[in-house]
């Protein structure tokens, strides 16, 4: 960090050299090449570097333009060179807005062209929209394979900006990771369209590190099988009595039924085929063939008494102690040990449990030679997932990256099986860690690195995160000079003028600097406003350095006077203005002349 001191000697060596290089450059000034009276021509130029500042080659950039009157085309195109430069002539109306579409490493993105000059630093961190799409029954069921659109819009014709293209996954998630840009769409400012299915849309707003959650209840694509309950009742066939001592499990899976005595239930299963077995000492193992498709699936199961003696005594063991909390945090073995009177016996073999879940029945059997089986469980929670830490910023901030306030950063963990332990954050690049106790407060202009991460019950680390607070509450400095600025022949015509801007600033750099207003004044009166007959060919809004005055004063001896006003916006929304004057006057005609 500079000192006051520092900064303020500094401002004093820039604003002096950019003072020389303004007077050098008024007298070479490049004027805007115009064809007709509408039609002008630009060039946009710049350099694409990444996040480390390494220029980026072969990106490409299209320039588009649009007006009401022909909607949304593309003028021009061209890619970077080996020191990430471009450089692309097109051709504009006056009036039309400009946007231009990089594409950079498999990302799209889309920026608003306000001045001749389009840098672009890639950021460290991408923005994200996920979401899940289920369908509108009663439990919700996951739609796979749904195609999810992300786009911009930025007018009819060919302004439909294609940013990226998902499916869903089998448990109806999709995600999208991409670079926001900053432009104008016809929705608003930096404002997204979700398409879903290619019919329904929605649009959302998102600026540089943001990240946003979209989940969607469709109707027009039902899934193959849907989700439903499985409710389960085991009594003996003979007698109808219930069996309290009976195991029932889903094959293949290890999905925890609830019991009840001898009733069983589940939480909320995926749609699909399923074999229900059920077991109890004394007792034959039945199987039944099921499909959940919805609703709440009711089986009975009717048990036969074995005929010959009990059947084996199974227990399952796992290979080690719980890791951390009565929770594992890597896939653990179970084996399972069998007894019985006879001596032959047939046991399942270990099974490694690798599925994530909370207090998961692992359930084994073992058969003597009469054919009776018994059944051994154990209760498993494996958490093999670190928790996710999502810091929260709030303060001024109408750049995206940038704030204008100080910055206060939240950070808030999840973890959806063991639970969040604890969660801390490093300002020194990880050389000392802190413990998260509440909101984190920076105060001081510049960039700030603030790293942090989160523990979980079942001792799962969370791999580093990083947001970089850039805070910026300081306007760019604006110098402005006007060539010629007095106009000494009071003819009447007019007259081409042309303006020298130059601006900086020491944080977040320079967004725009537009040409806001041109007003007269005449013997010290007040200003009025232009008039299309006194200034032609000032394009306002934009970083317009050339147009006509006429060269006009009221009267011999008297001046008048065209004040030209341009406003500098820095990438925090900071905004400073400057004014330069261009005086016309009418001198006193001898009395021969």
């Amino acid at each position: 960090m500079f000192r006051a001191t520092e900064l303020r000697g500094g401002k004093s060596i820039i604003i002096w050299a950019m003072m020389v290089l303004i007077i050098v450059m008024s007298w070479n000034v490049g004027n805007v090449q115009a064809t007709d009276d509408n039609v002008v021509m630009r060039s946009l130029q710049g350099t694409i570097v990444d996040e480390a500042g390494v220029p980026v080659e072969g990106a490409t950039l299209q320039i588009g333009i649009y007006n009401a009157s022909q909607g949304f085309r593309f003028v021009g195109s061209g890619s970077t060179d080996t020191q990430g430069k471009y450089s692309i002539d097109y051709e504009k109306t006056l009036g039309d807005a400009v946007s231009a579409i990089l594409k950079v490493r498999g990302f799209v993105v889309v920026y608003e062209v306000l001045a001749d000059t389009l840098d672009v630093e890639l950021p460290e961190e991408t923005s994200t929209i996920t979401g899940t799409i289920t369908f509108g029954d009663e439990y919700a069921t996951p739609v796979g394979n749904y195609p999810v659109n992300l786009g911009v819009y930025l007018g009819r014709g060919e302004g439909r900006i294609n940013i990226g293209d998902a499916l869903t996954d089998a448990d109806g998630r999709y995600a999208f990771s991409f670079i926001p840009g900053n432009f104008n769409s016809m929705r608003g400012e930096n404002y997204f369209v979700i398409t879903y299915n290619g019919n329904q849309e929605e649009t959302l707003q998102l600026h540089q590190g943001g990240h946003a959650v979209r989940d969607r209840t469709v109707y027009d694509q039902p899934p193959s099988y849907f989700n439903g309950r499985l409710e389960v009742d085991v009594t003996d066939a003979a007698t109808n009595e219930p069996i309290e001592d009976a195991v029932v499990e889903l094959v293949g899976t290890n999905i925890p039924l609830v019991q009840s005595g001898h009733y069983f239930f589940s939480n909320v299963l995926r749609g699909g085929p399923y074999t229900v077995r059920a077991s109890a000492p004394g007792y034959e193992t039945t199987e039944d063939p099921i499909e959940i498709n919805g609703f709440v699936y009711r089986l009975s199961v009717k048990m036969t008494a074995s005929s010959v003696g009990n059947p084996p005594v199974v227990t399952a063991v796992a290979e080690r102690e719980p890791d951390r909390n009565g929770w594992y945090n890597r896939d653990v073995l179970v084996s399972f040990h069998a007894e019985d009177e006879e001596g032959e016996l047939t046991v399942d073999p270990p099974v490694l449990v690798t599925a994530e879940g909370s207090s998961q029945t692992i359930t084994g059997k073992a058969t003597n030679a009469a054919g009776l089986t018994g059944t051994g469980s154990i209760i498993i929670s494996l958490d093999k997932s670190a928790p996710s830490t999502e810091a929260l910023t709030s303060g001024d901030a109408s750049g995206g990256q940038w704030f204008r306030s100080d910055v206060e950063v939240s950070l808030s963990a999840i973890d959806s099986l063991s639970g969040v332990e604890g969660t801390e954050y490093s300002l020194n690049h990880g050389r000392t860690w802190k413990a998260y106790q509440g909101p984190i407060t920076f105060t001081n202009e510049g960039e700030h690195r603030l790293q942090y991460r989160s523990t979980d019950l079942a001792g799962n680390k969370e791999a580093i995160k990083q947001l970089v607070v850039k805070i910026d509450r300081t306007p760019p400095v604006l110098l402005v000079v006007s060539n010629p600025p007095l106009l000494t022949n009071a003819n009447g015509r007019m007259t081409p003028v042309r303006t020298v801007v130059m601006g900086a600033d020491f944080y977040s750099g320079v967004e725009s600097i537009e040409l806001t207003s041109i007003k007269i004044h005449e013997n010290g009166g007040n200003g009025t406003l232009p008039t299309p007959d006194d200034i032609q060919k000032a394009e306002y809004g934009t970083f317009d350095t050339s147009f006509e005055l006429r060269a006009e004063a009221p009267a011999p001896g008297l001046t008048r006077h065209y004040t030209i006003t341009y406003t500098a916006t820095d990438r925090a929304g900071n905004v400073t203005t400057a004014k330069t004057v261009v005086s016309v006057a009418k001198l006193w005609s001898l009395p021969w002349q």
